[in-house]
């Protein structure tokens, strides 16, 4: 995005993804962020910047708005958790905000992508995905520690899971062992998947993660962190693999060296190259379509 010379606006969630994005967007653009997460907000008041940057409770959608009104923002783009909001909050929330909330609710991730994203457009702004505004938070294609071979089947069985419950727009990731799904995610996410896999007992899981077909990549796109690596590895994980270009992933570096000193297979690979890893006439095609009938996470 070397050409965008307007000022961009960016939404700042939860978690440390998100306050990096701050951090580098604040640093290369003329930005206005708003700051959706106290946490996020008080740390980045130590920071040094010329942007502009306030704090807003999400429920308060037409001050967000006039905030970046106000600001001549035309250019936005959005990363970090949202958050549920409390009952307290939604008695009080703005008009905007609840005419969102009666249409998403009880929507998948994707479907409240797609009605965020329509909501701002209908306003005048363009929306950008994250990766455009800052590529480098990108996990690109590569075997980063291990051995992939030794998780194909894992690799494969979780990519055609994922792939075929994004009918059902509820999961970005699953955790495999011997090619037997045993856990997805669900709106509790990744963390929680991980702990609920470890509670089954079992040794040499693997976690698998990556976008959905029908998702818009300007929100929610999957991510990792060293916390999701160092989480793998007490829960008795012996490997991560993620979607080429459509995972983020705020410190790499850290990442990969930590998948490499403790032995985690970590792997980036495109979708297609996942489901050409095995044969799609096997029995795990079908075991997967039996647990997608139910239509719910595991």
């Amino acid at each position: 995005m070397k050409s965008l010379t307007e000022r961009l606006g960016v939404v700042i969630g939860k978690g440390p993804l998100a306050f990096r994005v701050a951090e580098i967007v604040s640093q290369k653009y003329d930005c206005a962020i708003c700051f959706l997460d106290k946490d996020n907000f008080k740390r980045f008041r130590n920071k040094k910047t010329f942007s502009f940057y306030k704090f807003f409770p999400l429920t308060q959608i037409s001050e967000i708005l006039r905030f970046f009104d106000d600001l001549r923002v035309k250019k936005i783009c959005m990363i970090g958790g949202l958050g549920r909001p409390s009952i307290g909050q939604l008695i009080f929330s703005d008009k905007e905000f609840k005419d969102i909330f009666e249409i998403i609710r009880g929507s998948g991730d994707t479907n409240t992508g797609r009605v965020v994203i329509k909501f701002l457009e209908d306003r005048g702004f363009q929306v950008f995905s994250c990766h455009e505004i800052v590529p480098e938070i990108v996990v690109s294609e590569g075997l980063y520690s291990g051995d992939l071979e030794k998780i194909k089947l894992e690799c494969f069985t979780g990519f055609l899971f994922l792939t075929v419950a994004d009918v059902f727009d509820f999961c970005q990731a699953v955790v495999v062992r011997k090619g037997q799904i045993l856990a997805a995610e669900d709106f509790l996410g990744t963390d929680d998947l991980i702990e609920r896999a470890y509670r089954t007992n079992l040794n040499e899981m693997v976690l698998v993660k990556s976008s959905k077909l029908s998702q818009d990549t300007r929100f929610d796109l999957p991510a990792i962190g060293e916390f999701t690596v160092n989480l793998l590895k007490k829960r008795n994980f012996i490997g991560l693999i993620v979607e080429a270009g459509k995972t983020l992933c705020h410190d790499l570096p850290q990442v990969i060296r930590f998948c490499q000193e403790n032995n985690l297979i970590f792997a980036s690979v495109s979708r297609e190259f996942a489901l050409g890893l095995c044969d799609y006439k096997s029995t795990e095609l079908q075991k997967l379509l039996s647990v997608l009938d139910q239509k719910a996470p595991i």
